[in-house]
């Protein structure tokens, strides 16, 4: 991703979810990806 000038952010949050009829709290990993302005030579 460093050599397309992209730069990545990871947001955790916590969600619910249902394993075989039990409640569990999950991690979820949203992947952000943005450009970093140029910097001047």
């Amino acid at each position: 991703m460093e050599q397309d000038g992209l730069d990545l952010l990871f947001l955790p949050t916590f969600v619910d979810v249902d394993i075989d009829g039990q409640e569990r709290t999950a991690v979820r990993l949203e992947t952000i990806p943005f450009r970093t302005p140029a910097q001047p030579a």
